[in-house]
């Protein structure tokens, strides 16, 4: 039987994931906004810049268990700077959460490809998984 205390503690991490999920959501849509891609608030932000807050976005999609809006962030910012590692190492993330493994397995493979310090035990584990 689940104590009293036990229960406050799990309403108040669901609260907090609530909380969490609604704040990704509002920065995200607030950036998207008007014009699609940050509006005027980002006319002027280097594409590098640009790829990078769509980047945090999908980080924050990840977080919150939003896998699809995680690998649209993870298009997004492959669409404006196509060798961000971690972009894909994140899509591929986002992909096996999906179960789009094939995909997932490519997409870890271009990571470790870009960046083979830091990638290359993921995409092998994309090799045991697909």
């Amino acid at each position: 039987m689940m104590t009293a205390e036990v229960q406050r503690m799990a309403d108040a991490s669901e609260a907090g994931a609530a909380v969490a999920a609604a704040t990704v959501k509002a920065c995200a849509d607030r950036y998207h906004g008007e014009g699609g891609d940050g509006g005027p608030a980002a006319a002027g932000l280097p594409r590098a810049t640009r790829a990078s807050v769509h980047l945090n976005f999908a980080r924050g999609y990840m977080a919150i268990g939003s896998f699809a809006a995680a690998a649209a962030e993870c298009g997004a910012s492959l669409a404006l700077s196509p060798g961000l590692a971690d972009a894909h190492g994140t899509l591929s993330d986002a992909l096996r959460e999906l179960g789009r493994l094939p995909e997932a397995r490519a997409a870890a493979q271009e990571a470790a490809r870009l960046n083979p310090a830091a990638w290359r035990a993921h995409a092998k584990a994309m090799y045991r998984r697909a």
